[in-house]
């Protein structure tokens, strides 16, 4: 059904694109409305688009990018100086150096294609910066040209861009260079943890056992020393052009002490930019639950760099489990329906007389998609998928969060800033958020902006977001997912005219409209797509209309896209000079293609040739590229690309990239014709300093405000705990990190970095690799905190496993033993509770178990077995004490089983 508004023609642009929105809201209303009435084919979830507070210019009316350096933060968790790129008004961060500072896991062939794996859920991102396309699981965002660059070597994506694919949120400055990931906590520095309760929530209780030890915070108030360091230069100049960035870290009173300094601009000028800050939390506490005070981040939506204090109650680690949503519909009665997410069953019910069904699904922040695969009477099966959406601003019902930030601004728009940020959940499906931005300036007036804001989702396939800004903007956002084939999204913002220079936006805005549609027509599982977008915006002076429509399909290794854009309708009047302009340009046509092929290669390691080439029109190249990328080994890439346009502007790169234990370096040399040859060099690692086994470490990546554990794995002779001169350590023993594994090496010490501080981590030995099957770990699993930016020592102690032996027997009537063959027997610790071992006796009637630990166990045969054949246990509290040196292992226990008595009935 479509709404008559979308027939109207021959109207001004501006008209136009707010009918495009207003159709398109209409659109997603209707389809709202027939949420889960019809089956679809299973899908992947797709990224969620950030909303836009504004408008990027396209790549074709700004020209090439140009060379920047960018302090790249992790929240307030690491930080880095980074080589990016710029054009116009768009930032270009590095996607490698990126994904290692937020830990995630990723292969660069060096040829363009990055590969990297999003926790939870093990989602596959493809990012083709040749083809100009990504992929978020089984979704594909086609048309990204204009959000990537591929630069010497290096794959850079625009802000935007990371966030759909990850899920983040990014605040950019080029006043003071910086990028930050405002919600460090959806990357993997804080998933282990996530994960952790995510699946304690989904487990029947009783399923996760505790940790059978549990330790407090460092008794240190000082330890640890990580410094983080990077450089670059031209090889030809060095001195002239050498960039160095140092970071030192520390642990004091439990919190971090963090000291920076890195150049702007050349070493050799002697500027400097300085900085320090102390931060701690406390993930325990309800009211405050971090301090930090220095340079850093402030609260509320908009934080902004200042040198001050921070205070808040939200959680260090966020964590990925909100709450449990309902998913409900209508088939058969008596069908089974099986709900399945991430390729789990996570849930089973039939549906009632009316055909009625419901089922439970844990939601997690991001995209939920999940399939209802429902099963008929006589085999039918129907597959319907559902896609739940939960934005990362959103609360569980009843909690509240503050913040509180005030300080000195780190930028020249102001003087002195502070935020206080309010935000509650009113449900699961809305948040309501307030607060007010306050600035105070020299020779300006000062500002204050109340801000009010609501969002939420009246259906978990539609996001609504409303916000007002006093002397600010206004602004309405909405989004439309039902299925990973389909998103449709509309955006407005309305900026206060006549304000005296302000800080939160341009004062030139007056409105931005935003429309953007992606479409698989025959679902997830076609290779065609299309998509479509708008964006109209009016200035003080001028306003300006682009729009673009293309149609992508993918081929094997090659993608093939056509389509039609407009370049920009605009008009111009510049009152005060008597000008006026207008423009109209006509549409033109793009098309490209692209495609990797594989190379032969003598060994395991795949080099990959490839190839695009872009046309505007039908008989117009627009440009073409060549790159080969060879991996030398699996540390170090060879990458060498040529490109040329019908300009005669020919240029090459030669790359070589090496990801070593103790550094990464990236060098690169890039010419052509008419161009100067320049060769450059980027270096960056980490030097810590080991306090549990006192020596110095190198690692490749970020390191300050990371944590550590180290120590030794030992065979505990006395049984004390401790490691007691003379007791041997063990050596190729796999200790078990938060998931993780490292082993133990000769000296039988283990060492693992990068985990998260202030969070309770978990360790425990892997009893299968200790070198003496009659060893056991003295304790199962452990959990203790780790303080920031050090190691925590922590040796683990295995003792000799204790046995125990027996046998059962049956009292016959006439009163001998005859042995019992097949009989269970449950051994259960009565020291650690939950923890049992069972057995079955052989046709002798005799049991063995061996590699128990230390302690007093009750040893029984279970009830309904002894139902079965009508026995009981003649002792039924049969209790065996081991010690922990393994001598009084119980040998001889004898279990008499007599007939269970006859039941006579009363007259």
């Amino acid at each position: 059904m479509r709404s008559p508004l979308c027939t109207v023609a021959a109207l001004r642009p501006v008209l136009l694109c707010r009918l495009l929105v207003v159709c398109l809201l209409l659109a997603a209303g209707e389809l709202a409305a027939q949420e889960g009435k019809g089956p679809r084919s299973p899908e992947s979830a797709p990224a969620m688009a950030s909303p836009a507070a504004g408008v990027s210019a396209t790549p074709d009316s700004l020209g090439q990018p140009i060379d920047i350096l960018i302090n790249l933060r992790m929240g307030r968790l690491s930080e880095r100086l980074v080589p990016a790129a710029q054009r116009g008004d768009t930032p270009f961060l590095p996607a490698a150096t990126f994904l290692e500072m937020g830990e995630v896991f990723f292969v660069e062939n060096g040829d363009g294609v990055l590969r990297a794996t999003r926790q939870p859920g093990a989602v596959e991102i493809l990012v083709d910066a040749e083809a100009g396309r990504a992929r978020l699981g089984g979704e594909l965002l086609a048309d990204m040209t204009d959000q990537m660059l591929w630069r010497d070597g290096t794959i850079m994506l625009t802000p935007r861009l990371l966030e759909r694919l990850l899920g983040v949120t990014i605040h950019t400055n080029f006043s003071d260079l910086h990028a930050v990931v405002l919600n460090p906590e959806v990357l993997p520095l804080g998933r282990r943890i996530e994960r952790e309760r995510r699946l304690a929530v989904l487990r029947p209780p009783g399923a996760t056992p505790p940790a059978e030890r549990t330790l407090d915070r460092t008794p240190y108030r000082t330890g640890g020393m990580v410094l983080d360091w990077s450089t670059s230069a031209a090889l030809d100049r060095p001195q002239e052009s050498a960039q160095l960035s140092l970071g030192f870290g520390a642990q004091l009173l439990g919190g971090s002490l963090q000291l920076s300094g890195r150049s702007q601009g050349p070493v050799a000028d002697g500027a400097v930019d300085t900085g320090a800050s102390y931060h701690i939390a406390w993930p325990q506490q309800r009211w405050l639950r971090q301090l930090r005070l220095g340079d850093g981040l402030g609260s509320g939506p908009r934080p902004r760099s200042l040198r001050g204090i921070h205070l808040t109650n939200a959680p260090y680690v966020r964590d990925a489990y909100f709450a449990t949503a309902e998913v409900t519909g209508r088939l058969g009665p008596g069908w089974e329906i099986e709900l399945r997410q991430q390729g789990r069953t996570i849930d089973m019910t039939r549906a009632d007389e009316q055909g009625a069904f419901a089922l439970d699904v844990p939601l997690s922040y991001g995209t939920n998609p999940v399939e209802v695969v429902a099963y008929g009477a006589h085999g039918e099966v129907v597959t319907m998928e559902r896609l739940m959406l939960l934005r990362q601003d959103r609360l569980p019902g009843g909690r509240f969060e503050w913040g509180l930030s005030a300080g000195e601004c780190r930028s020249g728009a102001c003087r002195a800033s502070g935020n206080l940020d309010l935000r509650y959940g009113l449900s699961d499906r809305w948040t309501l958020r307030a607060g007010t931005d306050g600035f105070h300036r020299d020779t300006l007036p000062d500002l204050a902006h109340p801000y009010l804001e609501l969002s939420g989702s009246p259906v978990h396939s539609v996001h609504l977001g409303l916000e007002a800004l006093y002397d600010g903007f206004y602004r309405g956002v909405t989004e439309f997912t039902p299925s990973s084939s389909l998103r449709i999204r509309g955006a407005y913002t309305w900026f206060q005219p006549d304000l005296d220079a302000p800080v939160l936006h341009d004062a030139r805005r007056r409105s931005t409209t935003e429309a953007d549609l992606f479409w698989r027509p025959f679902g997830g599982g076609n290779r065609w797509s299309l998509r479509g977008s708008a964006v109209y915006e009016e200035r003080r002076d001028d306003w300006r209309l682009r729009w673009r429509a293309t149609s992508a399909l993918q081929l094997g290794g090659y993608r093939v896209e056509l389509g039609v854009q407009d370049p920009g309708r605009y008009q111009s009047h510049e009152l005060e000079r008597g000008l006026f302009v207008s423009g109209d340009q006509p549409l033109r046509q793009i098309a490209s293609v692209r495609g990797r092929i594989p190379l032969p290669s003598p060994t395991t390691l795949s080099p990959w040739l490839h190839a695009e080439i872009e046309m505007i029109g039908w008989d117009s190249v627009a440009r073409g590229q060549l790159r080969l990328s060879y991996p030398v080994t699996r540390s170090t890439q060879l990458n060498l690309t040529g490109g040329w346009d019908p300009m005669g502007d020919h240029r090459f790169t030669a790359g070589l990239q090496a990801t070593l234990d103790q550094l990464r370096s990236v060098t690169q040399v890039f010419g052509g014709a008419n161009r100067e040859t320049r060769a450059l060099q980027y270096a960056q690692g980490n030097v810590q300093w080991n306090e549990a086994t006192g020596g110095f470490r190198l690692d490749s990546g970020p390191g300050v405000e990371r944590a550590g554990i180290s120590g030794y794995v030992f065979l505990d002779e006395n049984g004390n705990g401790r490691r007691d001169p003379g007791e041997p350590v063990l050596s190729g023993v796999r200790v078990m990190i938060e998931g993780r594994t490292v082993t133990t090496d000769e000296q039988g010490r283990y060492t693992h970095w990068d985990l998260t501080p202030y969070e309770m981590t978990r360790v425990q030995l892997d009893p299968m690799t200790l070198p003496n099957p009659l060893w056991v770990p003295a304790l199962g699993t452990i959990e203790l905190p780790l303080a920031p930016s050090s190691y925590r020592r922590l040796d683990l102690p295995v003792v000799p496993g204790a046995e125990i032996s027996g046998r059962i027997v049956r009292i016959s009537d006439g009163g001998r033993e005859e042995p019992v063959a097949g009989m269970e027997v449950v051994i259960a610790d009565l020291v650690r509770p939950g923890e049992e071992t069972e057995v079955t006796t052989f046709s002798d009637g005799g049991f063995y178990a061996m590699g128990l630990k230390p302690g007093a166990y009750e040893l029984r045969v279970p009830p309904e077995l002894l139902d079965h054949v009508q026995l009981i246990q003649d002792h039924p509290d049969r209790a065996v004490v081991v010690r922990s040196n393994g001598e009084g292992s119980a040998g001889n226990v004898v279990i008499r089983l007599v007939p269970r008595p006859a039941v006579t009935a009363s007259p």
